[in-house]
């Protein structure tokens, strides 16, 4: 299972989630709440696209701002 840490919004969910939850994450913001089964199916067909998924992932984490970098950055 892939798991990853991100900054997302969650004010739109804040409602209906808990720790552990899976959410639906668009340009930063947390859109929806979404079950594991739903959250499996979408990351099987991810995985399906090969590549390009592989690519995406690796893009992803060679473009990584830390927060700790990010509040440095900001007091500099």
């Amino acid at each position: 299972m892939l798991h990853r840490a991100l900054a997302a919004r969650l004010a739109l969910v804040w409602d209906e989630i808990a720790v552990g939850d899976w959410v639906l994450v668009h340009v930063g913001f947390a859109l929806a709440r979404i079950d594991d089964e739903d959250a499996e199916r979408t990351l099987a067909w991810l995985e399906g696209t090969g590549q390009a998924y592989a690519d995406e992932l690796q893009s992803f984490e060679a473009s990584r701002i830390h927060a700790a970098d990010h509040r440095t950055a900001r007091s500099s």
